[in-house]
C-alpha cells in the first residue's frame, strides 16, 4: 500500500510517519508547495497510483 503525506515535517504527520513505516507500506513525503501546480504534478498528475493521501499541510501559526 502506498500513502503520500503533505505536512510530514509537522507534529502529526511525523507520528503518522513513524507509525505508518512500522508496517509494509511504502510512504512517501511530499516534499514542495501543495500552491504550487508544478509540486502537485509530480505526485498526482503523473500516474503515481496513491492508496491513501494524507494531508495535513497548513500554516501552524495563525497570525501568518
Amino acid at each position: 500500500m502506498r500513502i503520500l503525506i503533505t505536512g510530514s515535517r509537522g507534529f502529526i504527520g511525523s507520528l503518522l510517519k513513524k507509525k505508518f513505516s512500522q508496517k509494509p507500506w511504502t510512504v512517501v513525503e511530499f516534499e514542495g508547495d501543495v500552491l504550487k501546480l508544478e509540486d502537485l504534478k509530480k505526485y498526482f498528475f503523473e500516474g503515481c497510483g496513491w492508496d491513501f493521501v494524507i494531508h495535513l499541510a497548513a500554516i501552524g501559526n495563525v497570525p501568518e
